[in-house]
């Protein structure tokens, strides 16, 4: 290999390393929330939006409700090699040059991708945290925080709002900011952020 292009791939590879390091916020959560809709939108606010969608009733039924295949088991690794954050879990849709059929693909990060899980309903993009499969399915419509969907322990404070077995969005508490059992009288949750 000649030096000019010994030098052209190792720009690429340094471009490419330098690239993906945005993808990923290092920011601390605030005391406001933010909401991502299914475009990519978010809206921030301090108290649950409106018309949220009937109680979904008490922690144990919800749980109950959940698919016994959630959440799915690692598959072969991705044919896409890519550096990111350590640790973390990203889906398919979001890394250039994934397959078009993995865009629900949820891959960990350990440096480069090691492992990738098709999830059964949707992978869910939340924005500074770990994305996330969906776990609405069985779920009745309401607010449910991570850590009572069976989301990883990074994203244990992200309320996530289930309608119609979707996620239809998520909002960022903040830290130990999520509560399971709402005390908010009006509109009345299952979860909400205080």
């Amino acid at each position: 290999m000649g030096r000019g292009a010994f030098a052209t791939t190792i720009g690429v590879a340094l471009a490419g390393l330098a690239g993906c390091t945005l993808l990923v916020s290092f920011d601390e959560p605030s005391d406001v929330a933010e909401i991502v809709d299914d475009s990519g939108v978010a809206t921030t606010f301090d108290a649950p939006p409106p018309g949220d969608g009937a109680p979904a009733g008490d922690a144990a039924s919800a749980a109950d409700a959940r698919p016994s295949d959630f959440p799915p088991e690692c598959k072969t690794p991705p044919t896409v090699f890519g550096f990111c954050a350590p640790g973390g879990m990203v889906c398919g849709r979001r890394v250039t040059d994934y397959p078009a059929d993995g865009e629900n693909d949820l891959l960990r990060c350990e440096g480069v991708f090691t492992c990738t899980a098709r999830c059964p309903i949707g992978c869910v993009a939340v924005n500074g945290f770990d994305d996330q499969c969906d776990p609405c399915s069985g779920r009745a419509d309401g607010t449910y925080c991570g850590r009572d969907v069976g989301w990883s322990k990074r994203n244990a404070d992200v309320a996530v709002r289930c309608r119609s077995g979707k996620v239809a969005s998520t909002a960022v508490c903040g830290e130990n900011k999520c509560q399971s059992a709402c005390t908010r009288s009006e509109p009345e949750l299952p979860s909400c952020c205080v």
